[in-house]
């Protein structure tokens, strides 16, 4: 039998008995599907307030010795800016302005702990690339668009990130996932800003389908 019709005959096997995937001595919990509000600090005075962002992501946990997790988790949020003395600065939607697609890649490592039948708590920790790509021009914004990048790909990407929370089976297949989530940007440590411009308070919902 292939690799493929390995892994089909196992995910048919787990759906007809209401189990985990495991692979390799690894166990698939599922797949979580999740959104949420994330705050972005900015330490320009004179642009738009801290902008708050709705954001979507997607993950699958994989547990390994019943407790600990790894997570891989893809997110997107969206946010507008400008240009101004030398650097990106959030800016509304009224302005001449890029909006920016955040692609967020994040191999999150941690813990689960169950405290009964359908609760449970987690920790995890991250090193995180933010990766900002121009998607919509507003009024004059496109001439913009090749210095806000080049801003942001200039080693403004990497952050650490640690989340915690709550985790509720409330069905058979569904877990509720309820977190907060808190993003050091560590590339201010040397591009000069101050080091909480840019960092991310999250407040996020995950509907995880338990395979």
């Amino acid at each position: 039998m292939n690799f493929w019709a390995s892994i089909l005959m196992t995910l048919l096997i787990s759906q007809s008995v209401g189990a985990s995937i495991v692979l390799w001595g690894v166990e698939i919990d599922g797949l979580e599907i999740g959104s949420g509000l994330a705050l972005l600090s900015n330490s320009v005075v004179d642009s738009a307030p801290d902008p708050v962002v709705n954001t979507l992501s997607l993950s699958v946990p994989f547990r390994f010795q019943e407790i600990f997790v790894f997570r891989p988790e893809a997110q997107v949020h969206f946010q507008n800016y400008g240009f101004e003395n030398g650097r990106a600065v959030p800016l509304e939607s009224m302005f001449d302005s890029v909006m920016m697609m955040a692609l967020v890649l994040s191999p999150r490592v941690g813990v689960e702990f169950s405290l009964g039948d359908n609760l449970g708590v987690m920790g995890d920790w991250s090193l995180d690339f933010v990766n900002r790509i121009p998607v919509f021009f507003i009024g004059q914004g496109g001439s913009q668009a090749l210095d806000i990048t080049g801003w942001f790909i200039s080693g403004r990407f990497l952050y650490t990130s640690v989340s915690g929370g709550m985790l509720w089976k409330f069905s058979e297949f569904f877990t509720l996932a309820l977190r907060g989530k808190y993003s050091l940007p560590l590339f201010n440590f040397w591009t000069g800003e101050t080091w909480w411009d840019q960092q991310i308070w999250e407040l996020g919902l995950g509907i995880r389908w338990v395979f």
